[in-house]
């Protein structure tokens, strides 16, 4: 079992991204692979080859595709930004599958635009039988914990990977 981790939640559907998508729109497909991933597969290897098929099969060039252990360290994202000049030179938007600190730290480390495609929640315990949040950053310390679908509940948005 991990414990402490982020509780991180999509801020919109598959429809609602890809309608937040210029048409044609050159992608990069961000995930990190600890926090998020355990999110319901929000993040993830997986969750990234997903999205990235249905985005092309939808029309959106996918240019790069990027898995990182986290996505909070700003030296570590500039290090892989740096990496891959020619894919973040021509792309017109990178989609999150971080939380909002990984989120944050893009917007720093890149001059792409970064979707506000997720929502740190919480803190949270990881156990066979999923993620149970302990901490809510708007509501504090809770008195027993809540599954990741009662805090997208509460607070308007959506669990697990986009496809």
């Amino acid at each position: 079992m991990v414990d402490d981790m982020i509780a991180t939640l999509r801020t919109m559907t598959y429809p609602q991204l890809k309608g937040s998508l210029e048409k044609g729109a050159r992608v990069i497909i961000w995930s990190c692979n600890t926090c998020a991933r355990f999110c319901e597969g929000m993040g993830g290897r997986e969750a990234v080859e997903r999205l990235a098929k249905r985005l092309r099969e939808d029309g959106f060039e996918v240019v790069h595709e990027e898995l990182v252990t986290a996505s909070c360290l700003l030296e570590k994202v500039i290090s892989k930004v740096e990496r891959h000049p020619d894919e973040f030179g021509s792309a017109d938007v990178i989609i999150p599958l971080t939380c909002s600190e990984g989120q944050r730290t893009l917007e720093m480390a890149t001059d792409v635009k970064v979707l506000d495609a997720c929502r740190t929640v919480g803190h949270g315990i990881h156990s066979e039988k999923g993620m149970m949040i302990t901490f809510l950053v708007d509501h504090g310390q809770l008195d027993e914990p809540i599954s990741l679908q009662e805090a997208a509940e509460m607070n308007g948005l959506h669990v697990g990977s986009y496809c």
